[in-house]
């Protein structure tokens, strides 16, 4: 899990309560097709929240289809063979709502929220955009330009293009090397085929699940779901590649400049798959330690304390396959080496004697608030069960705050023994680029 994590400490003793109900409140049904649908029962609003999430991203992605998934993405709520281009849009914001998706590694995300008297509809305009879009010509050369700025843009953003340098590290062959958005020179290749052939593969119906939060009855929406849904195809989507997937055999470390004033320093670990939930969950708090809240280690220690850092935080996010676990810090150059000696000493710390007992309960804390934070709406909560149903099993949701509470020092050792091993970590160091001539002003604009 990745997230911004602030702590809501009132807010987490609510989900702490209320957590013990979640597990009975969530309905599941499997369809003659395959499709799960997941309905959670919620009348403190009028409101319902629809999210659909396809359990393909770019590692089910080629070198030379990566980013297929972004451009399906980009292209679904455009023509199909019901509706012309801005058709849902306009017919959406008639309802009070608004589509939005997203892309990553292991799904596609698609989702609205609107008054549950217009649930069937809204479930209409998502079904018609995931069973029958028809990506003409027109549209998918204009958006490959479109992201082909978004990529370029990218490349501006010196921290995003040392987390893909990470991944490229790390996975080497893997599909979890490629960048989501794709590469410039993929997305140019890509031809409508490519595109049909993937959406024909992957938008299956034992590939999908429809996630349904609010104020709405169980078998009304598995009701209104069918109907909807019941075109989609019951064929199995082929399993993303796995072979050799497996920590680096050595550390590995990389350098790369770029136009800044400061230096970039990351440091990553193969971590857990998200099947395995007490492992995340331990990783996760192990997360928040070092490197999430404004308390973490790395802002009091490495920032205020020693003043090495500008900046620092961790990233581990919940994937179907072992995902990486990052320190990132921004710091000047003249103290690159000693926050790279003292992240490397303080990783060596947590393997031999854990996190300390107060700062294992703060971050617990930290973890549980963020959690019950961003699933205080409907919305949240949808987004909760389909991400887990991408990544893991829906069921996690209801499992993680106990989890989370359970987890002891012990298994933070032995998981930062299992995980954080500096002997096969991969670095990433973006450095100052020499050109001569380039000013400091220069830099600074």
């Amino acid at each position: 899990m990745s997230r911004t994590i602030a702590a809501f400490i009132s807010a987490a003793a609510l989900l702490i309560c209320a957590a013990s109900a979640w597990a009975s409140e969530i309905k599941t049904a499997t369809m003659g097709n395959g499709l799960t649908v997941i309905v959670r029962e919620d009348r403190s609003t009028p409101l319902v929240s629809i999210h659909v999430w396809v359990r393909s991203g770019s590692s089910n992605e080629t070198i030379s289809t990566n980013g297929v998934s972004h451009v399906i993405e980009h292209l679904a709520f455009g023509t199909t063979t019901k509706r012309s281009e801005s058709d849902m849009d306009i017919e959406m914001e008639s309802m009070g709502g608004a589509l939005s998706a997203e892309t990553s590694r292991d799904w596609t995300h698609f989702s609205t929220t609107v008054h549950p008297r217009y649930v069937s509809q809204a479930l209409d305009v998502l079904a018609d955009a995931l069973t029958n879009a028809q990506f003409p010509e027109q549209d998918l050369e204009r958006e490959k330009q479109v992201i082909i700025e978004e990529i370029r843009r990218k490349q501006l953003n010196l921290g995003k293009v040392a987390s893909d340098a990470l991944f490229a590290e790390m996975y080497g062959m893997h599909p979890y090397s490629l960048p989501i958005e794709g590469t410039e020179s993929s997305i140019r290749g890509l031809k409508r085929q490519h595109i049909l052939d993937f959406y024909q593969t992957y938008y299956t119906a034992p590939n999908m699940a429809v996630v349904l939060v609010g104020d709405i009855d169980f078998q009304q929406a598995v009701s209104d779901v069918g109907k909807s849904f019941q075109i989609l195809r019951r064929t199995l989507a082929p399993e993303p590649y796995s072979a050799g997937l497996a920590p680096p055999a050595a550390a590995r470390s990389k350098v790369m400049e770029g136009l800044i004033k400061s230096c970039i320093f990351s440091i990553g670990f193969m971590g857990p798959a998200g099947g395995y939930h007490r492992d995340v969950c331990t990783i996760d708090i192990i997360a928040a330690y070092l490197g999430i809240s404004y308390r973490s280690w790395v802002n009091t220690e490495l920032r205020d304390n020693l003043k090495l850092a500008a900046y620092g935080r961790t990233e581990f996010m919940t994937s179907r396959f072992p995902a990486p676990i990052s320190l990132n810090v921004v710091c000047e150059e003249s103290n690159l080496s000693a926050v790279e000696s003292t992240i490397r000493a303080k990783i060596d710390d947590i393997r031999r004697s854990g996190i300390p007992e107060a700062a294992l309960d703060a971050a617990k804390r930290s973890i549980m608030g963020e959690y019950a934070f961003q699933r205080e709406t409907v919305d949240g909560m949808a987004n909760a069960y389909g991400f887990y149903f991408a990544a893991s099993s829906p069921d996690f949701a209801d499992k993680y705050v106990g989890l989370v509470q359970s987890i002891t020092d012990d298994e933070i050792r032995q998981a930062a023994v299992k995980y954080l091993d500096l002997d096969r970590s991969v670095t990433i160091k973006v450095i100052p680029m020499r050109i001569e001539g380039l000013t400091e002003e220069a830099l600074a604009q």
